[in-house]
């Protein structure tokens, strides 16, 4: 992604509302473009092909447990370039081992403040100092 794009953000969770609540933290700002969102794996696959996103932010709710290890495999081959960051209410302690295990970007807490997650966002794709 170039320094001048905006980032493409892609929403995987099953919970419409969260849904639009990270749309509209994200509108305003002129670094992100719209946000695609997606409910269910297959929705998810079917937006990586059609949006490009640079960052995916993935709830557990959009796969059944036993599925991950494929669907992330299948989300890796469609966007070898996307951060894959999930995206949980959990905090972020209990979360750093399943990060590492599922290969990962990271991990984004639910319910955070805007400015928050927007810098976060934009982090994970034009690095730490370029994010403000």
């Amino acid at each position: 992604m170039g320094g001048l794009e905006p980032i493409r953000v892609l929403v995987c969770d099953d919970s419409s509302p969260l849904r639009k609540l990270v749309e509209l933290q994200l509108r305003d700002d002129d670094r992100f473009a719209a946000v695609e969102q997606a409910a269910a794996a297959e929705e998810c696959l079917s937006a990586v092909a059609r949006v490009a996103p640079d960052v995916i932010l993935l709830d557990h709710g959009v796969q059944p447990e036993h599925e991950w290890r494929e669907f992330l495999d299948h989300l890796r081959q469609a966007a070898p370039g996307t951060r894959i960051v999930l995206f949980s209410g959990l905090p972020s302690p209990l979360l750093r081992d399943e990060v590492k295990e599922r290969g990962l970007d990271g991990f984004l807490e639910k319910g955070q403040p805007a400015a928050d997650l927007r810098r976060a966002i934009a982090a994970l794709v034009t690095g730490p100092g370029e994010s403000e």
